[in-house]
């Protein structure tokens, strides 16, 4: 990504962070919350870093020059597993009756009229032979989303959900140099796409890339509920350097190793070509709403408030609506993008500076 277009994201993200939340009613409390900034210097960005881990940081920080970004003290991270977990269980907990190992094979639809313009959907079979009426049908599968609605015989076209799967890293911390992390900000390269969390309790640093992800996997062909493990040599080597140039005290071999591969997995995205979600009713179908575009950025926004009542904005309306993603890939469109560029990403540093294929292989 050129250094321009970064400049201008790190403006309006700043823009973006200090603007005043709308449409949360009359009766929140106002605070006055620390304003997100620019950082111009080594000495600022070193500055959001705690105490005890900004003399192990790496040239990423300590080395300014040429450099743009910007802090945000009101970002963070989530427990985004736990938080599903919590609203799955007050989902329950309200009575939503939850049915697992219901894979869904076949839409059901209404028994057409005399005045009906258009198929109804009123619910679901599932392989195993079962029906599930309801109302409306909410299609949320992620990345499953373009192969089910191809086996559900209501194909979109391939460019307007394109899944592709990223790899995660991440690694096991001494409980020394984990303590060192506390309080650590969540960082992202804008050149890269190399992101990292603050390690949890556990001592488990997160790593990943967020990028333009892989094709060569086929989500069809991962059908449970597993996490695959599919690193590559040059993923980790990858993915290492990038680390390393950030963290150098992280030592993955040696008499002074503090840090250890914990796993890799695949994470996938269902992706839209300017990644915003497609929450719409399927064109030509009745009772049908489709949720889905995630671009790697879904678990942000409180989907859930988005979804069951359809609660959009007119803006959301319009940018999350299939007119917008068909539009968006019409080949005559001249405002038509590309998801390769927008999504950023370039080489990593040279990996073997820092560790030798040998000790990366000894680790898969």
């Amino acid at each position: 990504m050129h250094l321009s277009k970064v400049a201008q994201w790190v403006e309006n993200s700043v823009k973006n962070a200090v603007a005043p939340v709308t449409g949360m009613g009359d009766n929140v409390d106002k605070v006055d919350l620390p304003k997100a900034y620019a950082v111009t210097d080594s000495k600022h960005a070193v500055g959001v870093f705690p105490p005890a881990l900004q003399p192990h940081l790496g040239d990423e920080f300590k080395s300014y020059d040429g450099q743009v970004g910007y802090f945000n003290p009101q970002g963070g991270w989530a427990e985004a597993k736990n938080a599903t977990l919590s609203m799955l269980n007050e989902a329950r907990r309200m009575g939503a009756e939850v049915v697992s190992n219901a894979r869904v094979t076949s839409l059901v639809y209404a028994e057409p009229k005399y005045d009906q313009t258009k198929p109804k959907v009123i619910g679901v079979k599932t392989a195993d032979g079962r029906t599930f009426l309801a109302d409306r049908v909410v299609l949320a599968a992620g990345c499953w989303t373009s192969s089910l609605l191809d086996q559900l015989k209501l194909s979109l076209p391939r460019s307007v959900l394109k899944a592709t799967a990223h790899c995660v890293l991440t690694l096991k911390l001494n409980p020394e140099v984990a303590q060192k992390f506390k309080g650590a900000p969540v960082t992202f390269n804008m050149y890269s796409g190399f992101y990292t969390f603050e390690p949890n309790a556990d001592g488990i640093l997160k790593c990943a890339i967020h990028g333009t992800g892989s094709l060569d996997f086929d989500p069809a062909n991962y059908p449970g509920t597993d996490f695959p493990n599919v690193a590559t040599e040059k993923q980790l080597k990858h993915m290492i350097a990038e680390l390393r140039s950030q963290y150098p005290i992280l030592q993955l071999e040696g008499p002074n190793k503090n840090a250890e591969i914990h796993f890799t997995r695949m994470c996938w995205y269902s992706d839209s070509v300017d990644e915003n979600f497609l929450i719409d009713f399927f064109p030509g179908v009745d009772g049908l709403l489709v949720a889905s575009g995630d671009s790697g950025h879904g678990f942000k926004s409180g989907t859930d408030e988005l979804v069951p009542d359809f609660g959009l904005s007119s803006h959301q309306r319009r940018v999350f609506s299939f007119a917008h993603h068909l539009e968006m890939n019409d080949p005559a469109n001249p405002n038509r993008t590309s998801m390769d560029s927008i999504r950023i990403g370039e080489e990593a540093p040279n990996p073997e500076s820092y560790l030798e294929s040998d000790a990366i292989k000894a680790k898969m």
